[in-house]
């Protein structure tokens, strides 16, 4: 179920997001859209994955911003 603000919530989240660099296994499309659902509904389809470097291919030598 969804919180009252979920709204708020996911606003939050994207806005977080865009200040982070892009990182797979960090800051990555998949986990964004996880991030967005745990901020909206408190459940994480992502939780087995996250801080788990063995479960992406690549680590944070591959992050970049755009700053």
């Amino acid at each position: 179920m969804r919180h009252p603000d979920w709204q708020i919530r996911i606003i939050t989240t994207i806005q977080a997001a865009t200040e982070r660099p892009f990182c797979w296994g960090e800051n990555d499309c998949c986990l964004f859209v996880a991030d967005v659902c745990l901020a909206a509904c408190d459940k994480d389809p992502a939780a087995q994955y996250r801080g788990d470097r063995k479960s992406t291919r690549l680590n944070s030598s591959h992050c970049w911003s755009s700053r």
